[in-house]
Formats: C-alpha cells, structure tokens, sequence
C-alpha cells in the first residue's frame, strides 16, 4: 500500500465518523463519552483539512529515506564481502 493509498483511506475513515456524528444529531452533547467521541472527530476532521500535499511530500521525503538507507546499508555490506572475498584471495595466494 503506498502513501498516498494511506492517506486516502484515512481520508475515507475520517469522512465517514464525520458522517455517522452528523446522524447523531444534537443530543450526542448530552453524554461526557459522546461529547468526546465528537470532539475526536472533530480533531481527526481538523487534521484532514491541514494541506495534504505537504503532509504527502513529508512522508514520501521519509520513505525515500528510510530506502536509500536500507540501499545504502546493502550496498555496505556487499562491498565489505567483497573485500573479504578479495582479502582471502590474496592470502591463499601468498600461502600457496
């Protein structure tokens, strides 16, 4: 699932307790719970409305990260192997 699927599906999430607290109508205000089950969606509903494509260009800036340091690392250990493979040639090769 990418990041922008991620971001669509909570998108979704968000807009349906959005729709399910308008259905509750006013007395919803009544209950402690239910006055802080709204005013959870209404901080979800906040959140959602913050410019989405910098929080987009943020999490592909952190995943891009997150690989090339996975790369980087790999890269790392295949040339320590190599240098370990090449190290142990050359010693087979003075004791031979």
């Amino acid at each position: 699932m990418s990041t922008d699927d991620t971001i669509t599906a909570w998108g979704n999430h968000v807009d349906g307790a959005v729709a399910l607290t308008k259905l509750r109508g006013m007395d919803q205000f009544n209950d402690p719970i239910s006055h802080a089950m709204f005013r959870a969606v209404r901080t979800m509903m906040v959140m959602m409305t913050m410019p989405q494509t910098a929080s987009r260009k943020l999490m592909k800036i952190r995943s891009q990260a997150a690989f090339n340091a996975r790369s980087l690392s790999t890269r790392s250990l295949a040339r320590e192997a190599g240098l370990v493979k090449a190290t142990y040639q050359r010693k087979m090769l003075l004791t031979a």
